[in-house]
This record gives structure tokens, C-alpha cells and sequence, in this order.
């Protein structure tokens, strides 16, 4: 609908306007209407990059509206939860797992520490976890962005393992809400897990599917060999998921790594805890990216 100007709301007689003109002109400049405004200026100026960003053509505002809060980056699909990092830079949360398709799949399971996929015929040649996991300590509380970093090792550029803050921060019940529920997947399997929304704007969500996790069993005593070895999945596959932070606890010798576990019925809710059995399990993890605020081509 067109709406004429401001000088255009007078009667023939140039003296009055009608019912009509009136209730036209209210409307068209309603405070609801300027709210609306102010606010799709607002979004498009924070995905952007704030001042100095790229500026949006008709394409590109199509796309935000259809999609927002998505981004296609790395060949990777994020999602900008609304989280930022003590610098002001948005902390995008990876859809899908590492080396999975899309976000019901589990992806690989990784021993902390190791950029490599688990398998217990590699891992036992690495006598089952890094070195530092025998000499206690491994010289800094976090592994995020260094040589330690599957994701890091796996995506590049500003992908990491998020920090136990960033998962805390996730699951703090003011700002998120997970609800455990089934996403049926691209074969028309139901997979089971944790939907995690974003409760100012429920455009932004995340799902994390139930992982278990995998370990090994030797078969012998002695020096350990590839077909001595057993895999196990554990059993809990389709009730608790597992997942790796960057972070690891400093205040118990050997060193323990965090990890995030959620699950149901009697493994119901999810946090952050260490790892005592690190040199034994491998977990999935969850990549985050880095959006920093004042570059203009952050993703390069």
C-alpha cells in the first residue's frame, strides 16, 4: 500500500482532511511501524559488522529474513546464538558436529587432545593419548586455538573447540532453553537429543544429538597391538551425549579436561564436568567461530 505524503493530507478544500486521510495517515506513522524499522536496521547493521560492514543489497536482505542469524561459512553452516566473547566478537555455534553431514549426526569421536579421528588401531600407536597426559601437565588451562585443537586442525581460520565458559554460558536456564525431543533425519530416522533455543529470539537454535561415547578394551597384558585391541560404543547412544571443551580442569594432578554431558531419565540435565578417564573415551565436539567485530572480512 502507498501512502502519500505529508503535504498531500489535506482536504479539496485545503483545510481539513477527512475520516479516511486520518486514519491513513495514523497508521502510516504509528510508532509500530518506526519500531519495525528501527529494528530490521538494527540487524542488519549488527550482521554487517556494525559500522563500516558490507553493505546489503535486495539479495542479501532476502536472504536474512529467510534465514537469519544463519551463515554459510568454511563450507559449514553457524548459527549466531547472541553470544559474545569478552571482546565484543560474536561467537558463532557449528550446526553440525565434526565430520558430520548435517546436525543429527554424531560426526567422529575425538580423545582430547588429538586432531585425529579415534580408532582404537591409530590411538593405540599414540599409547592412547597425548604425551602430556603422562606428565600431568600441560602448561595451559585451555587447548582452544592451538596445535592440540581438532577443530582448529579440522576447519582452520577461526574455528576452535569452545571453552567450558561458552558451554556454561549455553546452558544457563536465563538466556536458553533446552528441551529434549526427537529430529527426524534425512532417511526418515528419528534421532534423539537436545534442541537449544535462544529465548529473547527462538530463530536462534541449535541441536545436539545423543552421542555415548567410544573406548577401547585390550585383550592381553604386556605391549599393546592393533588387533588386541577392542572398540566399544557404549550403550547409552540414544540417552546421553558427550562433548568436548577446549578447557581442562588445573587443580588436580594429572590435569583433567572438561567436557559437557546432557542425557535423560536418570542422566537428565546438562553441564560441564572433568574427564577422569581421559586416556580412555572419545567424545564428539562442536566447533565455534569466531565473528570479529571490527574486521570487515572476518571470515578470510
Amino acid at each position: 500500500m502507498k501512502f502519500p505524503k505529508s503535504n498531500e493530507y489535506s482536504s479539496p478544500e485545503g483545510t481539513r482532511e477527512n475520516n479516511t486521510q486520518k486514519m491513513a495517515k495514523k497508521n502510516y506513522e504509528s510508532p509500530t511501524m518506526k519500531e519495525v524499522k528501527v529494528n530490521i536496521e538494527e540487524e542488519l547493521l549488527a550482521i554487517s559488522g556494525g559500522t563500516g560492514g558490507q553493505t546489503w543489497n535486495s539479495a542479501g536482505i532476502e536472504a536474512v529474513e529467510s534465514r537469519p542469524y544463519i551463515y554459510t561459512l568454511d563450507n559449514q553452516e553457524y548459527v549466531d546464538m547472541g553470544m559474545t566473547d569478552v571482546y565484543g566478537n560474536k561467537i558463532l555455534w557449528a550446526k553440525n558436529n565434526l565430520g558430520a553431514s548435517d546436525s543429527t549426526g554424531i560426526g567422529n569421536y575425538y580423545m582430547w587432545g588429538q586432531t585425529h579421528p579415534y580408532s582404537p588401531q591409530t590411538n593405540i600407536y599414540y599409547r592412547v593419548g597425548p604425551k602430556y597426559y603422562f606428565n600431568e601437565d600441560l602448561g595451559f588451562n585451555s587447548i582452544s586455538t592451538t596445535q592440540y585443537d581438532a577443530a582448529r586442525a579440522t576447519w582452520g581460520n577461526e574455528n576452535r573447540m569452545p571453552t567450558r565458559y561458552e558451554w556454561d554460558y549455553l546452558s544457563n536456564a536465563s538466556y536458553y532453553r533446552w528441551v529434549d525431543t526427537t529430529v527426524v533425519n534425512r532417511y526418515g530416522v528419528g534421532v534423539k537429543g537436545y534442541k537449544v533455543v535462544n529465548k529473547a529470539d527462538p530463530r536462534r537454535t541449535l541441536f545436539f544429538p545423543y552421542t555415548g561415547f567410544r573406548t577401547y578394551n585390550l585383550k592381553g597384558l604386556g605391549s599393546p597391538i592393533p588387533q588386541d585391541t577392542i572398540d566399544v560404543l557404549s550403550s547409552d547412544v540414544t540417552q546421553t551425549g558427550y562433548y568436548w571443551t577446549g578447557s581442562q580442569a588445573v587443580n588436580v594432578l594429572p590435569y583433567q579436561p572438561i567436557y559437557l554431558k546432557m542425557g535423560v531419565g536418570s542422566r537428565s540435565g546438562y553441564n560441564t564436568t572433568p574427564e577422569a578417564q581421559k586416556d580412555s573415551v572419545a567424545y564428539p565436539i562442536r566447533a565455534v567461530k569466531i565473528w570479529r567485530k571490527y574486521d570487515n572480512t572476518p571470515f578470510q
